[in-house]
């Protein structure tokens, strides 16, 4: 019979000690393609990005290989090989094997990426570009990401998040000291320059603050889903009064 049947009848086929006997060598596994690292990129966007979506076009230099003169040694790896030294007897040992590949180099090469940012996104979240990372040798580049860092806007300095609350905003509204007696109608325009009506009939306490539901930020994940928006109103009161104001306000209050 076999003489391999006698020895894998006490080892189970050889598969709790790495042994495969079979025509006296091992079969080995193809090995797993290295893979480089993950090139990080912070990417600044403004709340109105944000809110409305962006999409960017970025330039890049990336590394990349390109053929040169000559051989080299390549995807070398660890095997095992199993001999037979004589009845029942075997022997495996530890060697390196290796393919023969042309010679590369590294280069620089410019690439045209757009990123896109949709309504919703928010800090630290991540766009992935597969394998556009700097190149390896024997080996697949890594991926390239895009993290986004939210950063302010001297244009929006009125606009914010609410801690705490990803999807609700925050507005701080200047009206008169008039109109926080008398009462107002605003149009005012959101991040996307869409207007909406703010209204309040009567006598206006400063830093109050209106709610208006579903006007905050797009959830990425559900897109009937909004935020609220919070609108604060400041009223800006007048750097002097003259003595007749004066008289007229002590009357009234």
């Amino acid at each position: 019979g076999d003489p391999f049947d006698i020895f894998n009848s006490f080892f189970g086929g050889g598969g709790g000690f790495g042994f495969n006997f079979g025509g006296g060598g091992q079969e080995q596994q193809e090995p797993e393609t290295p893979k480089g690292a993950d090139l990080v990129i912070d990417l600044e966007c403004t709340l109105e990005d944000l809110y409305v979506g962006r999409n960017f076009a970025v330039t890049r230099t990336k590394t990349v290989t390109e053929k040169a003169p000559g051989k080299r040694q390549c995807n070398c790896r660890r095997v095992f090989k199993t001999q037979q030294m004589g009845p029942g007897m075997f022997t495996q040992t530890l060697a390196t094997e290796c393919d023969t590949c042309d010679n590369l180099r590294f280069v620089a090469e410019e690439i045209n990426l757009e990123i896109e940012v949709e309504p919703g996104m928010a800090q630290g979240h991540v766009i992935r570009f597969f394998e556009e990372g700097d190149a390896v040798l024997d080996g697949d580049p890594g991926d390239l990401l895009f993290k986004i860092v939210e950063v302010e806007s001297p244009a929006l300095e009125e606009w914010s998040r609410i801690p705490g609350t990803p999807l609700d905003l925050r507005l701080r509204h200047w009206i008169t000291l008039k109109e926080a007696l008398l009462g107002f109608t605003h149009q005012v325009n959101h991040l996307d320059g869409e207007p909406f009506t703010l209204t309040q009939p009567g006598v206006v306490q400063y830093g109050h603050v209106a709610k208006l539901k579903g006007k905050g930020m797009p959830s990425k994940s559900d897109n009937s889903k909004r935020g609220d928006l919070y609108v604060v109103l400041m009223v800006e009161l007048p750097e002097t009064l003259t003595s007749a104001q004066k008289k007229d306000f002590e009357k009234l209050l």
